[in-house]
This record gives structure tokens, sequence and C-alpha cells, in this order.
């Protein structure tokens, strides 16, 4: 009687005992799945937040560079205009041009005291290149290729001389508003000569 009623207490025991490892293995396989799904989900989570942080980087550089060049924009216009050069024996138009390299400043004669030579308009006689000794002096470009380096600095240009049809290296430096130096130089700026442009307000 008493092994009969062991039996049955045992069978019991062990029904519950295995409701209760039943139970264990269903909550475990819950949280190890809501693991699971939660670590991707942070994971993506921290991917989408450093690409937020990159992207506002980015904008915030952005948004100095161009807040940089719009404070050098003003200052390296200040030579765009007309300068007198050679005591008011000629003209100049100093303009900007945007090239593939950046923006770069050029400038051409548009006026000469002595349009005529020989009763005929000046022409580029001394050029080394005889197809262009043909060009007239008015409208064409003496100054090319200068990049502003700031602080009224001009540089990295090349001037051309009509006199003597040979380029020169050359930096030019805007000392006042009115006020221009430009150096031709060869090699070295000591090798040079520079002439003084101002303003034409009229």
């Amino acid at each position: 009687m008493s092994s009969g009623l062991s039996l049955h207490i045992d069978s019991t025991y062990f029904c519950k005992l295995m409701r209760v490892f039943r139970m264990c293995m269903v909550l475990f396989v819950v949280l190890s799945g809501s693991i699971l799904i939660d670590q991707p989900a942070q994971a993506s989570e921290r991917s989408r937040d450093a690409s937020r942080k990159k992207n506002a980087a980015i904008k915030l550089r952005s948004r100095l560079l161009l807040q940089k060049h719009r404070r050098e924009r003003p200052e390296a216009d200040g030579i765009i205009g007309i300068w007198i050069a050679k005591e008011d024996e000629a003209r100049v138009q100093i303009y900007k041009r945007s090239t593939s390299n950046g923006e770069r400043f050029y400038g051409k004669i548009i006026w000469l005291k002595k349009p005529l030579k020989d009763g005929k308009l000046q022409m580029d006689r001394n050029n080394p290149d005889p197809s262009k000794r043909g060009t007239l002096l008015v409208g064409m470009t003496i100054l090319r290729d200068f990049i502003f380096r700031g602080k009224g600095k001009y540089e990295d240009g090349i001037i051309y001389d009509p006199q003597t049809g040979k380029d020169y290296d050359c930096m030019m430096e805007l000392e006042e508003r009115n006020k221009l130096k430009v150096r031709g130089f060869i090699g070295l700026r000591v090798l040079g000569r520079t002439e003084m442009f101002r303003r034409a307000t009229n």
C-alpha cells in the first residue's frame, strides 16, 4: 500500500517538474528571441545615429566653407574695375572669370591715349607668333590667370608686354582701394619692375 502511494506521489511530482521544465524552456525561447531581435535593432539604431552625426558634420563643414567664401569674395572682387596704367597712356579693365581650376582674374586694354601709329590702329607687332601680330592692342588681354591669395594679394599670374612681345611672371597687390601695385618679374620677384595703377573714377 505504501509502495503504491509512493509511486503515485513520485509520478505526480515528476509531472509537475516536467511542466515547470517546459515553462522554463518556453520562457528561455521567448527571452532568447527577444534578445536576438533587440540586438539587430540596437545595431541598426547605432548605425543610424552614426550616419546622422556624420551628415550633421558634413553640413556644418559645408556651411563654414560657404561662410568663409562669402567673407573672402567681396575682398577678392575689390580689384575688379577699370585701372589707369602708364601715366594715363592706357586703361585696363580687370575682371574675374570662372575656370576649371577655380576663379581667376584677368585684365585687358580697353583704351589707349594714342590708339594710332603711323595712321593705323596699333597692333601687337612685336608678338613672337606671326599669326598674332595683327591683333589690335585695344581689347587684348595682357593680365592672365591671377589667383587671389588674401590680404589684397593676387599671385601666380602672367603679364604680357606689347612693347617687347614677352610674357612675364606677375603679382598684384591692392595697397588701397584705388591703388594697385603691379610687379612683373623673371623667376625671382627681386628681378623685376613695379608699376602703379590707379583706379579710374570716370
